[in-house]
C-alpha cells in the first residue's frame, strides 16, 4: 500500500511517497528514483501518470534512521510499486531524500 503524505490538504496528487511496512509508512529514497518508477505508483494511486517533483527541504519529511525503501527498478508497465524488480529494504539512503511526485 502507498500514499502521498500531500503537500497541501486540498491537493492530494502531490507530496512525499510513502510505503506501508509491518504497521508503519515509511520514506521511499530517491536514490535512482525514475520516471517510470513515478509512473508506476501514480497508476497504484489511481492517477493516469505523473512526475518527479523536486524535493524540498522541510526537515520533519526527512528521516533517515528510518527504514527506505531503495532501488526500485520499474519497466513502466507494472500497476503496482511492489510487482517492480530490485526492492530493497535498508536503513540508509544516499541522497538522505525521500522520493516527491505529482500525479496527473
Amino acid at each position: 500500500m502507498v500514499r502521498l503524505d500531500a503537500d497541501e490538504r486540498k491537493r492530494r496528487s502531490a507530496g512525499y511517497l510513502n510505503i506501508h511496512h509491518r504497521g508503519s509508512w515509511l520514506n521511499i529514497c530517491a536514490d535512482n528514483w525514475t520516471t517510470q518508477n513515478t509512473n508506476v505508483a501514480c497508476r497504484q494511486l489511481g492517477h493516469a501518470s505523473g512526475q518527479v517533483a523536486p524535493p524540498t527541504s522541510d526537515p520533519k519529511t526527512v528521516e533517515v534512521d528510518k527504514l527506505w525503501l531503495r532501488n526500485i527498478t520499474c519497466s513502466g508497465s507494472e500497476m503496482r510499486l511492489d510487482a517492480c524488480e530490485h526492492v530493497i529494504w535498508s536503513r540508509g539512503c544516499e541522497s538522505n531524500m525521500p522520493v516527491r511526485i505529482s500525479c496527473t
